[in-house]
């Protein structure tokens, strides 16, 4: 099996080709803007925006169940 892979070499069907990479920037990308944030700060925003999203999901969660409610309402008014 070494064989194969030695003979394929010799054969010239593997060839390394530099390539160019450009730069990466120099400032980090930080949407929330927290790298210059204390860490007290971070895990209070965290907690925030945590407590942010368990409020929208119960929100969507509770105006779903009303819906279907209303729609078997509805299907059984009719």
């Amino acid at each position: 099996m070494d064989d194969a892979n030695d003979d394929s070499a010799e054969d010239g069907d593997f060839v390394c080709l530099p390539i160019s990479v450009p730069s990466l920037p120099t400032s980090a990308f930080d949407p929330l803007a927290l790298a210059g944030e204390t860490p007290k700060a971070v895990q209070e925003q965290t907690a925030s925006l945590n407590g942010q999203v368990i409020v929208n999901f119960a929100t969507s969660a509770v105006e779903e169940f009303m819906l279907a409610q209303r729609e078997r309402e509805e299907y059984k008014a009719s």
